[in-house]
Formats: C-alpha cells, structure tokens, sequence
C-alpha cells in the first residue's frame, strides 16, 4: 500500500515539473490550437447558408420520392385488380356487374371515378332475397360516396408517410367507420340489421383490390360488425400506445423543423440590418432616394440613430 501511494506521489509530481519546464511549449501550442478552432468555426459558419438550403432539399426530395413511389404502388395494385376483374365472366343486370361464378361468394365496388357494383352468382344463390338487397345497398352506399376512390388516396399517404406509426391505426380508423357508414345506409332503408348480418356471415373472403362487403373491423374480421348489428357491444378500435404517439410526433416535428427553420432563419437574416447598409444610400453631404422597399423601415430607423 505504501509502495503505491509512493508511486502515484511521484507520478504526480513528475507531471508537475513536466508542465512547468515546458509551459511555454503548452502556450504555444494551445495558442494554435484556438487560432485552428476559430478558423475551423469561420469556415462553418460560411457553409451554414448552403446546409439551410440543403436541409430543405433533402426534406422535400425525402417526401416527394416517398409520395411518387406510394402513388406508383397503387396505381400498379389498381392496375392489377382491374385485369383479374377484366378475366371474370361479367354480364350486365339493372346496373350491377354480375359475376357468373357459382363458386364466388362475393359483392365489392371497384372503380375509382365511376365505381361500379359486382356481385357473384354465388353469392346471390348462398343468400337470400332480403339478404341480397341489403348486401346491394351497402355496395350502393361505398359507390356513391366514392369510397374506392377515398381508400386509394388514403393508401397512397399510409405508404408515402410509413415511417410514421402511428399511420396504420389511422388507416384502419378510417376504413372502419366508413364501414359502419355503409352498414347504417343499409339499415336505414331496410329496417332489419340482422338481415344484412346474416349477409356477414355468409360471405366468403375475396382477396381483391376493391370495396367489398367484407370490409374489415379493428379485429381484421366481420365479428364486430356483425355484433355491432344485432345490438351486441362493439368492440372499441385498439388505440395506439403512447409510445407510438410520442414518436410520430417527434418525426413529424422534426420534419416541419428542417423545412421551415431555415426558411423563417433566411428570411430573418435577409432583413438585418448593420452599418454596412447606411453606406448605401448614404453620400456625404445628403442622403440618396432609395427605390421604395430597398431597405427595410427597422434598417432605416437604425441608420438614421447611427448618422
């Protein structure tokens, strides 16, 4: 114990006579080492306009790129559904597509400006009269308000804004309760909602592009729909956790932050006013007549405290 305290004495002491045999050395080199720094944070401070302008750049380029890729998604899913629905055995009644396909259990509307209604012979021939009518009605309710139309561009902005999480629930908040819309329009005009949940449960799944009876609940399934009409409690849309909400917040803050910090930071510096600027409009012995806006009234004000 005594031989490292010894030890540690003497290194300490070592170092003290080092520093002060050569303190001169450590000034000068201290000395250049600031005079570096400074000229390292001139040369920043030069740059400090193109990283603004750049920030901004790469902010828009990020969207953009993000939004036409997204746009191209679905137009490409669009394009898709649209050939497998061009393949189907189609005939014509009273406004609706009708699939000739006994082993189709499906009703959906596709079509983005002018929706149309399909209904497969199948399903037609599982359900029955009242059954059907109401199945036709809540495909009328997604084609008149243009709910294929409504969930292509809401797909379009979840997959262009991906990274922020809390997208998902949003996009299922909002299928849902258009959903529901279709459902209640349906009610309303038949009177009887255990008619179209029986409807529910009797239609198959469809894997296609387009609005379909089937829709989807905060479950990915009929259930809560099918509770929701025979007047059972619903089950309620899982919200995010908080977690989910403080980092969508933060990436959205730090978004607008880089797209409009350096504008609101350019567009203050473009307005300050120093000495520089009396020189100017300024001749020795009268003042020069400025064109009307050439500097601003805070600027003129200033100069005219400093003339």
């Amino acid at each position: 114990m005594t031989l490292t305290v010894i030890i540690i004495v003497a290194l300490f002491a070592g170092g003290i006579i080092w520093i002060a045999m050569n303190m001169a050395h450590l000034i000068g080199f201290t000395a250049k080492l600031l005079d570096w720094c400074q000229g390292l944070l001139e040369s920043c401070l030069s740059i400090i306009p193109v990283i603004k302008a750049g920030v901004i750049w790469v902010v828009i380029i990020t969207i953009a790129t993000r939004l036409i890729y997204a746009a191209f998604m679905a137009l490409w899913r669009l394009h898709k559904s649209s050939k497998a629905i061009k393949r189907l055995p189609v005939s014509y009644r009273d406004g609706i597509r009708l699939i000739n396909d006994d082993t189709l259990n499906t009703a959906f509307t596709h079509g983005l400006i002018f929706p149309k209604i399909y209904v497969s012979t199948g399903l037609i021939k599982r359900l029955s009269r009242e059954e059907v009518h109401a199945v036709i009605l809540h495909e009328l309710h997604h084609r008149d308000v243009r709910d294929p139309l409504r969930f292509f561009l809401l797909a379009i902005l979840k997959d262009a804004f991906f990274y922020l999480p809390v997208g998902s629930y949003i996009k299922a908040k909002i299928m849902h309760l258009r959903e529901r819309a279709a459902d209640d329009r349906a009610i309303s005009l038949t009177d009887d909602p255990y008619v179209l949940a029986s409807a529910l449960l009797k239609v198959a799944d469809y894997r296609g592009a387009a609005v379909g009876i089937k829709g989807n609940d905060n479950n990915g399934s009929i259930e809560g729909r099918i509770r929701r009409l025979i007047g059972e409690e619903e089950a309620v849309l899982k919200a995010p956790s908080m977690r989910t909400l403080i980092v969508s917040l933060l990436i959205t803050a730090i978004l607008l932050i880089g797209a409009v910090l350096p504008i609101s930071t350019a567009t203050a510096d473009s307005v300050k006013c120093d000495m520089s600027h009396c020189t100017k409009h300024e001749r020795p012995n009268h003042r020069e007549v400025m064109p009307e806006g050439a500097m601003s009234e805070k600027c003129m004000a200033h100069c005219d405290m400093k003339h």
